[in-house]
């Protein structure tokens, strides 16, 4: 990037175009420090997903915690994760194998809670330490009264146009709330959304 040639962002450019400031921290901590970056759009996009990613695993570990009992397979990775997190840092700020570690970890905690693995509270610990350092959770969006009402109204009325099986209008509304930037997920304990 260069001034002169006029293909360079500031960090304000990049909040104006929506780009989350973790997703940002995470294409840093993707490159040793002793390396070149290479910041193109494809690099921060992946950097979002991986953000992204991250933030989903952990909503999943807060949800799991208070079920099962005592340490599981889950403390067990958060342990060896751990371990390789402080390993890779002390060798020289190696954040791109902290980062591997990291995702490596999210992986096999995703298989892990998949199979009923017990232990999440040892997990989300652990990552939430690791955040400490890191900090490349998804930043929290502050929504707007009005928006929050708005989607609360859209999904009671999609679970009324789902009980009368009017399912045409029950796709209708989940393509407004999608179109709005809500994703909706159904589970047995009721509709979840999130914004995305």
């Amino acid at each position: 990037m260069s001034k002169r040639f006029g293909n360079f962002l500031t960090a304000r450019d990049l909040r104006d175009q929506g780009v989350d400031a973790a997703a940002v921290r995470l294409l840093f901590w993707q490159t040793h420090y002793r390396k070149p970056l290479d910041f193109s759009d494809e690099a921060l996009a992946a950097a979002a997903a991986g953000v992204k990613r991250l933030g989903e695993f952990r909503a999943r570990l807060v949800v799991d915690q208070g079920s099962g009992k005592g340490e599981g397979e889950l403390a067990g990775l958060a342990a060896t994760f751990e371990a390789e997190l402080r390993a890779a840092l002390d060798d020289d700020l190696n954040a791109p194998q902290a980062c591997a570690g990291l995702f490596d970890f999210v992986h096999a905690g995703h298989a892990a809670l998949d199979a009923r693995a017990s232990g999440a509270a040892s997990a989300l610990a652990a990552l939430d330490r690791a955040m400490g350092v890191l900090d490349i959770l998804p930043t929290a969006k502050v929504l707007d009264p009005t928006f929050l009402r708005w989607v609360e109204e859209r999904i009671a009325a999609r679970e009324k146009a789902r009980k009368s099986k009017d399912f045409k209008a029950a796709d209708r509304i989940r393509a407004e709330l999608r179109a709005r930037g809500v994703e909706i997920e159904d589970t047995p304990a009721g509709t979840k959304w999130r914004v995305v």
